[in-house]
């Protein structure tokens, strides 16, 4: 499978695909995915939303993309460490006890926030879509 369409800085990189390509079939190799998880992953749509009639300039769709990607907020698990040897334990397991008491009472907050975030991206691609159908009309009245 070969990979025309990856360009670093709109420019083709063919050993950057043969070294892509090469990792991919090794991690399938491997069993950290299958053939179908590939093939589902290619067939993923990137539009930014599913009605046929949204028009918007590559660069608000990228952006409108990137939103996606961002609306979701939350505790992420991550290893608590503590670079002093003396006292590190001590403040790890302080962390740690924080981050339990912490998570339940936030969670609410999160999930609003989260809420909020998705509304206001859908809004924000309501109104990108409606700019360019104005800026169309325009170019087509003159």
């Amino acid at each position: 499978m070969s990979l025309p369409w990856l360009k670093v800085c709109a420019v083709e990189d063919p050993a950057l695909a043969a070294t892509l390509e090469r990792r991919v079939v090794d991690r399938r190799n491997a069993g950290n995915f299958t053939l179908d998880n590939q093939l589902y992953i290619r067939d993923v749509s990137l539009a930014v939303s599913k009605n046929s009639d949204f028009t918007v300039s590559g660069e608000r769709a990228e952006i409108l993309r990137r939103l996606c990607t961002l609306y979701r907020i939350g505790f992420h698990e991550k290893e608590i460490t503590s670079h002093r040897p003396v006292i590190g334990a001590g403040i790890v397991f302080f962390k740690k006890a924080l981050y339990r008491l912490l998570k339940p009472l936030l969670l609410p907050v999160f999930k609003q926030q989260t809420m909020y975030n998705a509304t206001v991206v859908h809004l924000l691609a309501q109104l990108a879509n409606e700019a360019g159908d104005t800026s169309d009309r325009k170019t087509q009245e003159k």
